[in-house]
């Protein structure tokens, strides 16, 4: 996905990607592939600016402007109000609005070669950006407001998360911070902010085009989910806003614009893209707030096809964020008297709220609407008057069947009725469209009261009307997942086409039920999401006050008997002041239990579940843990959030720990992580060359102490995860490259522990828990038969990995050598070490490479949490054998050089990996030097062409390094100029003096 530091996400401008010079793709999954999902995807900021406080009948009363929108790119006329620069520390962006690029992996070199290891980074590829709406002069004029841009005066800090792990492949989390920094130090009133998606689902490799049979909607729930453990039916929660393309095809056209001409029907083959793109909201800027949903398809001055559902006229009556004389109160009925493109031919029948929101009012009216739409598959049925709310949802604000108007079909038009378009355009609505949705929040900020002056002649005054203010200085939080799922369209069977589409029969056209199936990939994508924000069942430390603590709050998780600890640090149950011994039934299994009996905490409430329990979090502070929030304002070192229930447990509106009473089981402690589960770290290595062979040596034991010298133990085979809360070191594999980039590493050799696990028959790999020790199968063989039923599947027992003990050694002749040496430890509280050394024999002289050792564990099956294997960049080391045993004589290689010989083809000489020439590529190598020394070269007449001074510890990107003992020429003298043909004499002189002067010659033959 194009990550930008414009405000948007996706590529709609045509920038090119940097690594490959090509135009980079907006979101595309797999990458390279041409399947794309997104073509736009853009933040929107609204509210009112107070501008002046006048007097009405002695009451000082507030004039506002407004409503004001900020649109970081509209699709449909693609205004750009929000950029990279006008910072009030940094007008011109050239700092602060760059976009920077960290990686949490030590050593990892980016696609430009930079560097970009950060140890505060949390994820493998992490990029921050930032940006304002703060200037006045932008791309283009909005076409319904005719003016400049007025910025409400906000700035944006974007990271984004993105992991490459099989789990977490096909989502980017992407968190934003949101700051009130208005020039004049304004508050922003009735503020809203929300997000416009144009996805543009279509391969393009097959089609130019695509885009006009999307369908989108939100998927509270999926009720057809079987789940694979037990082979029964479950509702999961799916909370997504989604797009796909209607039947995984692509439509046919007549090759001169995008217009649909025809579509294959059932039992074509799927060319397209089959999967879904959708975003899940993980954070809002306020939980307690609703949101507001609303899609359409846009059509400009086509009214037909410029379409969206909405409320029946008057619903919008109690509409309240109308602070300015110039609203009017909600658009539905084109009180202003718009047209298209100020054409009278073409009036905006339905108001600003139609289809493509006009202008800014336009914008904030349907940022604030308050609608959640039907999906666009479902337009049919509301124009039947058969539309329900699914079950789950009757009851609740998102249940909005009863107020949505249908659709008017043309000739059928009662009294003041404008019609919608024919049967046929509803017809196509309902199988697709060029579908883009808007999805908002609020009012954000704090309640407050004021006296507003309606009318800016003085003559009506709202007192102490209620609204919400985001303070100038303040600032809030949003979270999002981009999610491309896979696997959404899969049935042949699909039929976009009509037997009839003059009439509604709900039996033709699309059959939805083909799309049941297709939400599996979706809800894994969206469980991992969730668990890389906010890792279940760990407590994050947070910095207040000048203080980092933790609260001591790591999630409802904790089983049926209300027990839980932290077996690396704290083991103590402080709410229920007794030990916590390890996992019992209920706990890390994501389910919400409920306790053998009733729970009370030291605080006296009273808890029946995991959802109940502890209402206020940690409400005092000891050992080093701060509280979770202070009841007045929430504050503290958790997070909480305001009770919002009428008649529940506790007073609506006090502040509660997140999650608490909700219904639903949530396994994190609130306060966001963006890591993925940890492998262990790769281990510290030490790289040697002798001969032709090379030497990589590591331990199992890496010891550290702290500033006051208390000793510690790290490294591979001691570390913690967080995730699985077990030590789950599993072995070490040993990789080798040509270069540094993480793709083109080869793994040489495996060693792990000897172990043995249950593996699904009907899926290798799948296996039903945690490896089992050798050991412990062969003391108890009984417990432990050859195959197993659980759940109705089948599992038999197998070695778990390569089963290369890591203690034993290894032998492959002429290829490489693996010895273990084990010894005493000078701590023996930590067991003894064990001295790993691993020999690739026969390498070849000047050869340049990189060897790395990385350490793997083996996940947690019942958690999901596939095994998992650290990356060669942590360590890898680049390696050239250049240091000979056999004679002290310094070599030349190629000697001769000739100039007929291709080297550039043998890999010789290829700087750029283009195989190109230049003069300058040119070298003969020098092995077998001393660490420290200078090399002179000679003519035959005596005269010094060029002189090379040689360190031993020069960096390994150097162009044709050598390593320790090796060093180059590029055949070009020290006036810059390139040799000619010839025999030329060289010195070399060790600058330590260990050893003597070398005097040798060689011949280059161009």
């Amino acid at each position: 996905m194009n990550v930008t530091n414009y405000g948007f996400m996706g590529n709609p401008l045509g920038f090119e990607d940097q690594c490959t010079g090509k135009v980079a793709s907006g979101g595309e999954m797999p990458g390279d592939s041409g399947i794309d999902y997104l073509f736009l995807s853009g933040l929107q900021f609204g509210g009112y600016l107070d501008s002046a406080v006048i007097d009405i009948k002695g009451i000082p009363s507030k004039i506002f402007q407004g409503p004001l929108v900020s649109t970081a790119a509209e699709g449909s006329y693609m205004i750009e109000e929000i950029l990279p620069y006008y910072f009030d520390d940094d007008p011109s962006g050239l700092t602060l609005g760059r976009i920077y690029e960290t990686s949490n992996v030590e050593g990892r070199i980016n696609c430009l070669f930079d560097d970009v290891y950060d140890p505060k980074a949390t994820a493998y590829e992490q990029f921050t950006a930032r940006f304002t709406d703060k200037g006045t002069t932008h791309s283009g004029i909005d076409p319904f407001d005719k003016r400049e841009h007025i910025p409400l005066g906000i700035e944006v800090k974007q990271s984004s998360y993105a992991w490459p792990y099989e789990y977490a492949k096909k989502f980017i989390i992407v968190d934003y911070t949101i700051y009130n920094r208005n020039s004049q130090g304004n508050d922003i009133y009735d503020f809203f902010m929300g997000i416009y998606v144009d996805s543009d689902v279509k391969n393009s490799k097959e089609s130019e085009w695509g885009h006009m049979d999307d369908l989108s909607g939100y998927k509270h729930k999926w009720d057809g989910y079987f789940d694979p453990a037990t082979g029964k039916q479950k509702t999961v929660n799916l909370n997504l806003i989604w797009t796909a393309d209607n039947d995984g095809r692509e439509y046919i056209t007549d090759g001169s614009d995008y217009s649909i001409q025809s579509e294959p029907g059932a039992g074509s083959l799927l060319d397209g893209a089959t999967g879904n793109f959708a975003i899940r909201v993980l954070r809002n800027p306020n939980p307690n707030l609703r949101y507001s949903y609303n899609v359409y398809s846009s059509g400009w001055a086509d009214e037909v096809k410029d379409w969206g559902p909405r409320w029946e006229e008057g619903l919008h009556s109690d509409w309240e964020f109308d602070l300015t004389s110039a609203q009017k109160g909600y658009d539905d009925t084109n009180y202003d008297s718009l047209y298209w493109d100020d054409n009278p031919f073409y009036p905006m029948y339905a108001g600003r709220t139609e289809g493509v929101p006009a202008g800014d009012k336009g914008h904030y009216m349907v940022m604030s609407n308050s609608e959640f739409d039907y999906d666009v598959t479902d337009v049919r049925e509301v124009y039947l008057g058969v539309y329900k709310d699914p079950e789950y949802m009757q009851g609740t604000f998102y249940a909005q069947a009863d107020k949505w108007r249908p659709w008017v079909i043309t000739g059928t038009e009662e009294p003041g009725q404008i019609s919608d378009g024919p049967i046929e355009a509803l017809n196509d609505i309902a199988n697709g469209c060029d579908s883009k949705y808007e999805l908002s929040f609020g009012p954000l900020g704090n309640e407050a009261y004021e006296n507003v002056a309606v009318y800016k002649d003085g003559d009506s005054l709202s007192n102490n009307k209620k609204v919400w203010k985001f303070a100038y200085g303040d600032s809030l939080k949003l979270t999002l997942a981009y999610i491309a799922s896979e696997n959404f369209n899969t049935s042949l069977e699909q039929d976009p086409n009509y037997f009839d589409n003059t009439v509604i029969d709900l039996s033709d056209g699309l059959d939805k039920s083909l799309y049941d199936q297709g939400w599996y990939d979706a809800l894994y994508n969206v469980t991992w999401a969730e668990r890389l924000y906010d890792v279940p069942m760990y407590d994050t430390p947070q910095t207040r006050y000048g203080a980092t603590k933790k609260d001591g709050w790591y999630g409802e998780d904790v089983g049926i008997d209300g027990i839980f600890g932290d077996f690396t640090s704290d083991t103590y149950c402080w709410w229920l002041e007794t030990n916590y011994s390890g996992q019992d039934e209920g706990e890390n299994d994501f389910e919400l239990n409920s306790f053998t009996e009733h729970i009370v905490d030291i605080y006296g409430n009273t808890a029946t579940c995991e959802d109940d329990l502890l209402p206020f979090g940690r409400q005092h502070e000891s050992d080093g843990y701060g509280i979770t929030g202070s009841p007045d304002n929430g504050e503290g070192f958790g997070y909480m959030v305001k009770y919002d229930k009428l008649n529940g447990s506790v007073p609506q509106g006090s502040w509660v720990r997140y999650g608490y009473g909700n219904g639903q089981l949530d396994v994190g402690d609130g306060v966001p992580d963006f890591k993925c589960p940890p492998p262990p770290p790769s281990p510290k290595i030490k790289v040697t060359e002798i001969d032709n062979d090379v030497i990589v040596e590591w331990c199992s034991h890496e010891f550290i102490s702290d500033e006051e010298g208390n000793l510690g133990l790290t490294g591979s085979e001691f570390t913690y995860d967080p995730f699985t809360r077990m030590y789950d070191f599993e072995g070490y594999e040993i990789a080798i490259s040509p270069d540094r980039r993480v793709e083109n590493y080869a793994t040489l050799f495996c060693v792990d522990k000897v172990n043995y696990s249950y593996q699904d028959v009907g899926d290798v790999n799948y296996f039903l828990d945690n490896p089992i020790p050798a050991d412990t199968l062969m003391a108890h063989p009984e417990d432990y038969p050859a195959m197993m039923t659980v759940n109705n599947k089948i599992y038999r027992l197998v070695p778990y990995g390569d089963n290369n003990d890591l203690t034993k050694n290894y032998e492959k002749d002429d290829l490489y050598s693996y010895s273990c040496i084990t010894a005493t430890s000078p701590y023996p509280q930590w067991g003894d070490i064990r001295y790993y050394k691993f020999t690739l024999h026969n390498q070849t002289l000047a050869e340049m490479k990189y060897i790395a050792v990385t350490a793997k564990d083996f996940g947690a099956a019942k958690l999901g949490v596939p095994p998992m294997k650290s990356s060669p960049e942590s360590n890898a080391t680049a390696t050239v054998t250049s240091n000979l045993t056999t004679t002290d004589d310094v070599v030349v290689v190629p000697n001769p050089y000739r100039g007929d010989v291709k080297y550039t083809e043998m890999g010789w000489e290829n700087l750029d990996g283009n195989y190109t020439y230049a003069e300058e590529y040119r070298k003969i190598a020098f092995l077998n030097i001393p660490e420290r020394c200078v090399i002179r070269i000679f003519t035959l007449a005596g005269d010094l062409c060029k002189v090379i001074a040689h360190n031993g510890n020069s960096d390994s990107d150097t162009p044709y390094w050598y390593g320790r003992n090796g060093a180059y020429w590029n055949l070009i003298n020290d006036n810059h100029q390139a040799v000619v043909s010839g025999i030329y004499l060289y010195s070399v002189q060790d600058v330590d003096n260990k050893k003597d002067d070398f005097v040798g010659k060689f011949v280059i033959i161009k």
